[in-house]
Formats: structure tokens, C-alpha cells, sequence
């Protein structure tokens, strides 16, 4: 959260293997995951919005608001992991944020994608937020929230594809 790692000692090898992406907190406790191009791209963000504005080690002082408009400009792929834990402080408030209408066109239209999957999460919910990523017309995403080696693999997900296209 609100860091990106150094690169130097890798090889160039090393390096293409990497996504250039960060997960940042807003002020709400909102997390946000933006995946970026290229290197030079994810340290300019982290240079003019995530460093100048970091509040403590995981959150900024900017608004999910603020942060989704900045994103905006950018040439990145942004996603909201975890939209439903609305009364763990450790986890996203995007569900809160969103049902309080704290976000507008603008900043909504920044999100590319919404978890709906997780491992951690019964299927209630994950159909719910399923249904969430629909009304927003947002791409519904699978994630593992896999913190910890030990919850690698947790689950498993299937996709009915035939080709790359479809997947």
C-alpha cells in the first residue's frame, strides 16, 4: 500500500517479468489497485500524488475522489479490490463511499474494474458484488486478497473459454 518497490539490483530480465502497479488507500480507507504500462509511469504518480500526500504508511490524505480523477489522466488500468468490507477500517470503504454518493461521473468512469470474486468471501456476496460491477458497467474481476504466502491457492477459479478472446 502506497509504496512501490526499488528496482535497482535487477536485471532488465528481472524487471520485464513486473507489473509496474500499486494499491493506494484514500482518506476513506477506500484501496484502490492502478496498473500501470510502464515504470516510468507508476514513479510519476507515485512522485506527484501517492509521496507528497501520504498521510501514514497506509493511507493518503486525498480523497477516493481525488485519486480516481488524478487517475483519470493517466494511462493505467484501475480496479477496486474488496468494494464490500464497509466496517473493517483495514479494507476497502468503496461500497459506503459509493451508496453515500461520494463519487461522481467522473471519478467513477476512472474504474475499469471491481472485484467480485473472493476466496475470503461467500457467494452472497460475491453475487452482489457481481451485480454491483453490471450496474456500473465495470469489468467483474477475480481476486485471491492473498496477503500472505500461506493464502496462495486458496481457491480456484474456472472459466468456460475457448480461446484468449473469449477469456
Amino acid at each position: 500500500h502506497n509504496r512501490i518497490p526499488d528496482l535497482d539490483g535487477l536485471t532488465s530480465r528481472e524487471v520485464a517479468g513486473l507489473i509496474p502497479a500499486i494499491e493506494v488507500t484514500s482518506r476513506e480507507s477506500v484501496d484502490i489497485l492502478c496498473y500501470f504500462y510502464d515504470f516510468p509511469a507508476l514513479q510519476e504518480f507515485f512522485q506527484t500524488i501517492v509521496e507528497p500526500y501520504r498521510l501514514r504508511p497506509y493511507m493518503l490524505s486525498l480523497t477516493c475522489q481525488e485519486i480516481l480523477v488524478a487517475l483519470r489522466s493517466r494511462t493505467c488500468l484501475v480496479t477496486i479490490p474488496h468494494p464490500d468490507f464497509p466496517t473493517d477500517r483495514l479494507r476497502s470503504n468503496f461500497m459506503r463511499l459509493l451508496t453515500a454518493g461520494g463519487l461522481d461521473p467522473a471519478a467513477l468512469a476512472a474504474i475499469h474494474g471491481i472485484e467480485v470474486f473472493n476466496a475470503s468471501r461467500d457467494k452472497g456476496v460475491c453475487l452482489e458484488k457481481a451485480r454491483l460491477a453490471d450496474r456500473l458497467g465495470k469489468v467483474p474481476l477475480v481476486g485471491s486478497d492473498a496477503h500472505t504466502k500461506r493464502a496462495v491457492g486458496d481457491s480456484l477459479m474456472y472459466c468456460r473459454a475457448t480461446c484468449q478472446s473469449e477469456f
